[in-house]
């Protein structure tokens, strides 16, 4: 058990414990048999709430879902984490800006509105990150970027899993908010259903926020991919090119090849030189021509 500031974090063994026998056990237990689920579960109590977050939060090196249950009462706030996931948790408490005599209920209201905090900030740096992502592709990375090393294909698979998790972060949140604001049994007092509306529609404007980044990264994916078929089309165009250049050369080499006895220029004095100069001038007239057309 650890007591950070009036919110209490418990191991899920003590939760057991402690609820065993009581009202509230079977709820907190079925959450525990079945966090990796990661859906927005609640049920509302006449003295208090049991419920599911799914938390979308890097912090403390925290890459992955994070499935919290709690356990709200009149008298305190009860988070449930293991051990991987209690140190993240703690550092979402620390946020917490609650003020003295605050009571379960806005703590709650307040752990929730620091669990999204700073999550402008970091959709915001993901989108500069794809905009400086689009302009290096455009300018086939020959100007400076804001990415000192880009891995388009790496790069992109990577914030669109990081847009997805949010994305079903912020659904799951806004359900959770939409859910306690119903306020079922009045278990909330005027002041905590406000914040919970308030915070309901921050994540939805947060959920249309990465909705509209992951379409950004679908489209510079798309632009990815027309600049590698570009790169592709202009090898393509090269090769081309100097196959078509030598064709007519190896045409002359493969006729005067053939040694027959009567050919006219093959006991000519000239006939060697005439056939070098030709082939030359063939060759010199192709080149002209395929770079005035910009295919080499």
């Amino acid at each position: 058990m650890e007591e950070l500031g009036s919110i209490v974090l418990y191991s899920p063994e003590k939760i057991r414990e402690e609820l065993k026998g009581r009202r509230g056990e079977a709820e907190i237990c079925r959450l525990l048999e079945t966090r990796g689920l990661h859906l927005t579960r609640l049920y509302m109590l006449p003295e208090g709430v049991i419920g599911e977050i799914t938390l979308a939060s890097e912090i403390a090196g925290n890459r992955s879902l994070i499935a919290l249950p709690f356990f709200l009462t009149t008298e305190r706030l009860v988070l449930v984490a293991n051990d991987r996931d209690a140190k993240a948790v703690a550092e979402l408490v620390k946020r917490v800006e609650y003020e003295l005599g605050d009571v379960p209920e806005l703590l709650f209201c307040k752990f929730l509105e620091s669990v999204i905090l700073r999550d402008m900030e970091c959709l915001q740096e993901i989108e500069v990150t794809c905009y400086a992502m689009e302009e290096w592709l455009i300018s086939e990375g020959k100007r400076g970027s804001d990415l000192e090393r880009i891995e388009p294909t790496t790069d992109i698979l990577r914030y669109r899993k990081k847009l997805l998790m949010r994305n079903f972060f912020y659904q799951q949140f806004a359900e959770l908010c939409d859910m306690l604001a119903a306020n079922e049994h009045g278990f909330f007092g005027e002041r905590a259903v406000t914040l919970l509306n308030d915070m309901g529609k921050r994540a939805d404007r947060l959920y249309d926020y990465s909705q509209m980044l992951r379409e950004y990264l679908v489209q510079i994916r798309e632009l990815y991919q027309q600049q590698t078929d570009l790169e592709k089309n202009k090898s393509m165009q090269a090769l081309t090119a100097v196959t078509t250049i030598f064709l007519p050369l190896t045409l002359i080499t493969g006729w005067y090849g053939m040694n027959f006895k009567y050919m006219p220029e093959l006991y000519s004095p000239y006939g060697y030189w005439v056939i070098v100069g030709v082939a030359a001038l063939i060759f010199v007239s192709e080149i002209i021509y395929f770079r005035k057309k910009k295919y080499i």
